[in-house]
């Protein structure tokens, strides 16, 4: 009884894996120069083979122990139905993440879900989840009647020649994978390119062995050292810092999650606009990354994501929040997005006792809103102990979230009720969902404006050094290429944030050279606290106001990264993957990594590791 119905179970999946071919099509959106017989044929082959193995993975993970323990036929259809239900509504789910930030749900995804924060994270309506409910709830009705006339008609007249299906099936699984190790070989992008799409794709690549017999070139991106950045010890900061101890000038930095550089105009941030005028203003700035947890670790840290493993594995704090403290700072943080989601509290600020996580409130509008409030009341507490430096870190959520108050003003329309993700495609018309991210800016704007003009009446902005920033950019399909959001690319749409610094008696000044995060570090280190030690000792940045040595940047985090130029991008992916394009996503003919730059680049960022 078993084995017939482990028989059964396995064809009852052979022949549910169309409809995960079905779901499959929609990754087919990001393949682009597939115009050609190979390329094509090379698609047909893999994405059959994978879709199907991933039916059958479904099949020995899920259904095979529970059924040999239950051998029952009536358990048996219903429990292939619901394990296949489960399996492609995470396939599907998977195609919404990858729209949104071109990764597939994986240990980070999983950790914003249930890390504590998700409600603060992910902002859906209700309207969402009843339709995700309702598409559920018809998927797994669908599946019980097919499941259960496939077993029907396998009991009246079983199917045969089940062995020879697999061997059919693992022989085109065997081409594709030994395709795709000649296309890598011979550096053929449109195939290697294009294997990336999938979820839990792991193409074979053997430059080796292809090279041994006179296949494809020795040269190229294999001269590319990435495996080297494993497994390292941390030596930061180079040597012990010097600095003044005597400082007493109030820091504060407030961030502005997902903040598209695009909206930072007096007609839609007026306010903000306003106090820039009292400013240095850098207006080709880009954040360290194109998501919340290296871009903020770019702002506190001054080196590249790379190091995030490292540094939460060691709960190795901030070298700013190190300054702060040993200048006696009160670290005040009130962030609308938990710090423990990301896990700044084990990484930013895990040295501060008593560290303050999140402000309370049930949406971000709500905890931006209590932040600010909660901020007004800090500083007149400041005005009382003025003796006594305050390090504020402000972080405002409403804007990843792309809301605003129902009753607060809303200038521009038409605009959506709220942030539609399900309709986004590379046609669509923008401008409804753009201007309800503007009238959250315009929202934001308020809030930021308040708190400043606050401390300007208490007297405060005379000993208060103030850096205004966002954590990562916002695009809006920028680059025709169906990206929205950020986590997708690095390009300036997902990496240029608005920057300003307001400093105690300077000079209000526009500059326009490229600037980073990178460069917060140094700039407050010399304007505050007069560090003494050589940039390089701890930071791949600048101090702002140098202009000279930014012919490039290296963005991005522990799982994939860029390397910047200009007209150029080269993103760079741990598994060994390279993409050059332009800086408007577009594949640049002929194009390679060069490789003694990135070695160059590479000696220089990796310096803070133990040799």
């Amino acid at each position: 009884m078993r084995g017939k119905l482990l028989k059964q179970g396995a064809w009852a999946f052979l022949f549910l894996s169309p409809i995960y071919l079905l779901v499959a099509i929609r990754y087919f959106q990001y393949f682009s120069g597939v115009g050609n017989f190979l390329t094509i044929a090379y698609l047909t082959v893999f994405t059959i083979s994978h879709f199907v193995l991933l039916s059958l993975l479904t099949y020995a993970l899920l259904y095979v122990v529970p059924v040999l323990l239950i051998p029952n036929r009536i358990f048996a259809w219903v429990w292939a139905a619901i394990t296949s239900s489960v399996a492609l509504t995470v396939l599907y789910v998977d195609t919404f993440v990858f729209s949104l930030y071109r990764f597939h749900i994986n240990g980070f995804t999983l950790d914003l879900l249930f890390g504590g924060a998700a409600s603060q994270i992910f902002e859906f309506h209700t309207s969402q989840y009843v339709m995700v409910s309702i598409t559920i709830l018809l998927l797994l009705l669908v599946l019980l009647f097919v499941s259960y006339k496939i077993f029907q008609w396998q009991s009246r007249k079983p199917f045969n020649h089940l062995g020879r299906v697999m061997v059919g099936l693992f022989g085109l699984l065997f081409l594709s994978h030994f395709s795709h190790a000649l296309a890598d070989a011979m550096q053929y992008t449109p195939i290697t390119k294009s294997s990336h799409y999938y979820p839990l794709s792991f193409p074979t690549t053997s430059r080796s062995l292809f090279h041994k017999l006179g296949v494809g070139s020795s040269h190229g991106n294999s001269d590319v050292d990435i495996a080297s950045l494993d497994n390292k010890s941390l030596q930061y900061p180079l040597h012990a810092l010097v600095a003044d101890s005597t400082a007493k000038t109030n820091v504060m930095i407030i961030l502005i999650d997902a903040w598209y550089f695009k909206v930072f105009t007096p007609e839609v941030m007026p306010h903000l606009w306003a106090f820039s005028k009292r400013c240095e203003v850098y207006n080709h700035h880009y954040s360290g990354s194109n998501g919340t947890r290296t871009g903020v670790f770019s702002i506190f840290y001054s080196i590249p994501g790379i190091y995030w493993n490292d540094v939460l594995t060691n709960t190795t704090g901030s070298i700013l929040v190190d300054m702060l403290q040993r200048n006696n700072y009160q670290i005040k943080t009130l962030t609308s997005a938990s710090l423990v989601s990301p896990p700044f509290d084990r990484t930013v600020f895990s040295k501060v006792k008593k560290l303050n996580v999140s402000v309370p409130g049930n949406k971000a509008v709500d905890r931006d809103i209590e932040l600010t409030r909660e901020w007004m009341s800090i500083t007149s507490d400041m005005v009382k102990h003025s003796d006594k430096p305050v390090f504020g870190f402000l972080f405002y959520d409403a804007l990843h979230a792309i809301a605003h108050p129902q009753n607060s003003k809303a200038p521009f329309q038409p605009e959506w009720k709220y942030a539609e993700y399900e309709r986004l495609t590379n046609d669509m018309d923008p401008t409804p969902f753009l201007n309800l991210y503007k009238n959250a800016a315009y929202f934001v704007d308020s809030l930021v404006g308040a708190l400043l003009q606050d401390m300007d009446k208490k007297g405060m902005l005379k000993n208060t050094y103030i850096i205004i920033s966002g954590d990562h950019g916002q695009e809006f399909n920028d680059n025709k290429k169906n990206f929205w959001g950020h986590n997708g690319n690095y390009s300036a749409a997902q990496m240029q944030v608005p920057f300003m610094v307001y400093k105690p008696g300077g000079v209000p000044k526009q500059y326009f050279y490229w600037t980073s995060h990178y460069d917060v570090v140094p700039t407050i280190f010399k304007d505050v606290f007069h560090c003494q030690n050589p940039i390089e000792d701890y930071s791949i940045g600048h101090y702002l106001n140098d202009s000279t040595g930014r012919d490039w940047l290296m963005v991005g985090s522990n799982d994939n990264f860029a390397i910047l130029q200009r007209g150029k991008i080269t993103s760079i992916s741990f598994e060994g993957h390279v993409n050059v394009t332009d800086e408007h996503l577009n594949d640049i003919p002929n194009s390679k990594l060069d490789a003694n730059l990135f070695n160059q680049i590479m000696k220089r960022a990796k310096v803070y590791y133990k040799e």
